[in-house]
């Protein structure tokens, strides 16, 4: 399965925090997308928020 290299980076210990894991999803969205365009950051942290303890504890074992 296909997973987008912020996530990857995340699962390696990479980035710690909620906004540092947006950022690079912000980041990675801009690279791809054809128009450069990306959601802003509070944007994308109240879409991960829901998943961050789940993806902390996946990370962790």
């Amino acid at each position: 399965m296909w997973t987008p290299p912020c996530i990857r980076l995340f699962t390696q210990g990479l980035p710690n925090t909620l906004n540092e894991l947006a950022s690079a999803m912000r980041d990675w969205v801009i690279e791809v997308s054809p128009a450069g365009e990306a959601l802003d950051l509070s944007t994308i942290c109240r879409y991960i928020q829901p998943h961050w303890q789940t993806l902390k504890t996946a990370r962790e074992s």
